[in-house]
């Protein structure tokens, strides 16, 4: 496989990893920027406080603190863009895990593998695992996830939760 460098600034070149699509790549690269608000290439933990803020979040020092001992690896005070890298790729193999679980866990749910969720395969499910929802309360989750009122719900390229 050939190797995928991409320019990162005037004085640096990354190798693209292989497990990062071009375009997971690009979403990393452009976040990057949008936080290194001087853009000198690397980020502070005033820059981390402000995009935590925007984000909605609002870590303590402390958290900030841990952030960057997990990912500032040369602890030179700063995160540089191979080290957000590496957190980031680490970040979308964790959510391709989680969807591998997700279709797993529909498959154990589609009984009849035709490839969809019925009302009532939910139920079946929901009812045999003593999960303390009612039958009503189904209904209504299953009629919100089922958009377009055919009865049947459909895994591939949907986020439900």
């Amino acid at each position: 496989m050939a190797r995928r460098v991409s320019q990162i600034s005037a004085h640096e070149t990354v190798v693209i990893p292989n497990d990062l699509t071009d375009e997971q790549f690009e979403e990393i690269k452009e976040s990057f920027h949008k936080i290194d608000l001087n853009g000198d290439g690397r980020l502070s933990r005033r820059e981390l406080m402000k995009a935590a803020a925007i984000l909605g979040m609002n870590p303590t020092d402390k958290d900030i603190d841990a952030m960057m001992k997990d990912v500032d690896k040369n602890n030179d005070g700063f995160i540089s863009f191979k080290e957000y890298l590496k957190i980031m790729q680490d970040n979308y193999k964790e959510v391709d895990l989680e969807k591998e679980r997700m279709k797993a866990a529909f498959r154990y749910i589609d009984k009849d593998n035709d490839g969809f969720l019925t009302l009532k395969e939910l139920k079946t499910i929901l009812s045999h695992n003593n999960s303390g929802i009612s039958d009503p309360e189904i209904e209504q989750f299953f009629k919100q996830i089922d958009t377009d009122g055919d009865g049947k719900i459909d895994y591939e390229g949907r986020t439900y939760f």
